[in-house]
């Protein structure tokens, strides 16, 4: 029987959801040829008790001081791990693995190596540039997740790198997220919302760069005179309190629903009538693929990796823009049912037509496969 290969993908953080790429990657891998390990830096599943689907799962649990500074302890840890698996193929999401790796790799000659490049900023700052550049090999490709993070790592360039950049657009499992989602009248239910409310919503982190603020003041201006007209922010952050102050110095309890942290949010994605991404920077963008599997029309900032998400299907406002964000707001209140309906079906459209997770799961499965190096 041919000997199958070893692929460990190393995480900074247990964090398993219903839309998962990690998993996705894992899928791309038959039992038959691969033995794929899952590996965290740090945390185990939640109360959720949702687990990593993959063969074998290891945590570290590396503590905090562990994982800051030059990382020599974890560095050992790791070193020594995989010296006694002998992985083939290492793929590793976020710059702390990738940092550490670039570094150990140089000793434990991982032949294939592939580091997920999910947005903007990894490396803006010089030490990490430097980091990158002194430590990169011919053993790595740097998987960008669209278009525009790839021109990101590509003016990263010293020459070597560029050639070892390969595009991977971010996919959505449609059937699986779809199987989840909730109908529209026991999402609101749940919610607290009204059948009879027209509702935008969104998901994210309450983060300044997500825009939230913005996006609650452009809600406002165009709130008045539409009473049954709702918004709904689904998740947990530091901005939270920034968030709640305006809503109760403008008087917008009851309005405005911060529903705090949901595990696996796009269950209600049926709940909205409009979905609307407002951020300042976003390197892809994926809980718009949950909104364009759930049929919702979508607003959203024209910025990063988003343009090239949502095309000509969706309506794209410039960051930070709250006046132009409200107008686009009230035109698709103003249009009719089967003229959202329309936009909802263009949109899903595009996900089935450029984002499948076939596409996405054969990719991965060539990168792991040998490959020449790059002169």
């Amino acid at each position: 029987m041919k000997k199958r290969l070893k692929i460990l993908q190393l995480q900074p953080k247990c964090d398993v959801r219903s839309a998962d790429l990690q998993e996705e990657i894992v899928n791309a891998f038959p039992l038959n040829e691969f033995e794929v390990t899952n590996a965290y830096f740090h945390g185990r599943p939640d109360k959720t008790g949702i687990h990593s689907a993959c063969e074998r799962v290891h945590y570290f649990d590396f503590t905090k001081s562990e994982r800051k500074g030059l990382r020599i302890r974890l560095m050992w840890k790791l070193w020594k791990f995989c010296q006694d698996e002998k992985f083939d193929v290492l793929i590793t999401h976020r710059f702390k693995p990738l940092d550490v790796m670039l570094k150990l790799n140089k000793f434990l000659r991982i032949p294939r190596c592939i580091a997920v490049i999910h947005g903007f900023g990894d490396f803006d700052r010089n030490y990490r540039k430097k980091t990158l550049r002194k430590n990169n090999s011919n053993f790595w490709r740097y998987v960008a997740v669209s278009s525009p993070v790839q021109t990101y790592l590509q003016e990263l360039d010293n020459g070597v790198i560029k050639k070892q950049v390969v595009l991977i657009n971010n996919a959505l499992n449609i059937d699986k997220i779809t199987s989840l989602m909730l109908p529209k009248q026991v999402a609101r239910t749940q919610l607290g919302l009204h059948q009879n409310d027209f509702v935008f919503g969104t998901i994210g982190r309450l983060v300044g760069i997500k825009g939230h603020i913005n996006l609650i003041q452009a809600f406002h201006k165009m709130h008045h005179g539409n009473p049954n007209v709702k918004l709904v922010i689904i998740g947990e952050g530091k901005e939270r309190a920034t968030l709640e102050e305006y809503i109760k110095s403008n008087q917008l309890e009851g309005v405005i629903t911060l529903t705090g942290e949901i595990i696996n949010a796009n269950r209600f994605i049926k709940a909205l009538d409009i979905f609307v991404l407002p951020s300042l920077k976003e390197g892809f963008g994926m809980v718009l693929l949950e909104a364009m599997a759930g049929k919702i029309p979508c607003i959203a900032s024209k910025t990063g990796g988003i343009p090239f998400v949502l095309a000509d299907k969706g309506l794209l406002i410039n960051p930070s823009q709250v006046q132009n964000l409200s107008q686009a707001m009230k035109h698709y209140f103003e249009l009719s049912d089967k003229e959202r309906e329309e936009l909802g079906k263009q949109l899903h459209s595009r996900l089935q037509n450029n984002f499948s997770i076939l596409t996405y799961r054969e990719s991965f499965k060539t990168l792991a496969s040998p490959y020449k190096t790059p002169k």
